[in-house]
């Protein structure tokens, strides 16, 4: 259903990149629509190792470096004008810029430091302009501009270390690492426009991540991490 909503958009995308595990990879290959796409040449499906929420962004970066990527949830069907308002917004902007449609608005306290997730401002219509105090959520889909990541990005041994059940949190450091802004397309999100695939749901990472709170702990996580970098470059500044 998340495929069949991508290509009946407004807009289509060269090519749908789908990466999954193998004994996925044979499961889907059973399926008649899936075949029917692949050969067609509108869908290329990839058997890689698993790295949970991470596996739809990592290899396409690796595999597709000089391509702008989107990624979308397996999860949810996509309403028509979802890649055209990414691509409208994405052509305004810079090329350090990340677009997307959900987001929520960072919320730090007096002395400068990050709340809890739970209490950020939950998907966002603002801002109209590029800013770095926005959290793109993947749910929405995400237009990653080419080159805007850096290497570190796709370090398994890293990102499973320090976030290892929010790729959205690893990516905005990372994002942000390198330099990148990040804004919302001019269309209001609208939670009813993407809808959840009927029984998808059953098993999800919001439980763990929103409800368990594990996402604090790997916002933390990733502050020291690029904190301890920030401090290592200047120090090597000094030293040069």
């Amino acid at each position: 259903m998340a495929l069949l909503s991508v290509l009946r958009g407004s807009a289509l995308p060269e090519k749908i990149c789908l990466y999954a595990d193998a004994l996925s990879v044979e499961k889907l290959k059973k399926r008649g629509i899936i075949t029917k796409l692949e050969s067609e040449g509108l869908l290329q499906i990839r058997a890689v190792q698993d790295v949970r929420a991470y596996t739809k962004l990592v290899y396409a970066l690796e595999n597709h470096p000089d391509k702008q990527i989107v990624v979308c949830d397996d999860d949810v069907a996509y309403p028509k004008y979802w890649l055209e308002d990414l691509l409208r917004k994405r052509s305004e902007v810079g090329n350090h810029t990340i677009v997307c449609h959900r987001a929520h608005r960072t919320v730090r306290d007096e002395e400068g430091d990050l709340v809890s997730y739970t209490d950020w401002k939950w998907e966002t219509c603002e801002p109209e302009t590029p800013t770095r105090d926005i959290f793109p959520t993947g749910t929405g889909g995400v237009l990653y501009p080419a080159s805007c990541m850096p290497p570190s990005t796709t370090d398994r041994t890293l990102f499973t270390r320090i976030s290892p059940s929010n790729d959205d949190i690893w990516f905005w450091y990372c994002a942000r690492e390198n330099g990148c802004d990040f804004v919302t397309v001019d269309r209001p999100y609208n939670r009813k426009r993407f809808p959840d695939v009927p029984g998808s749901q059953a098993s999800n990472l919001f439980s763990e991540n929103v409800i368990g709170r594990a996402n604090d702990g790997q916002i933390t996580a990733c502050e020291d991490y690029f904190q301890s970098i920030k401090v290592a470059k200047e120090s090597e500044c000094r030293m040069t």
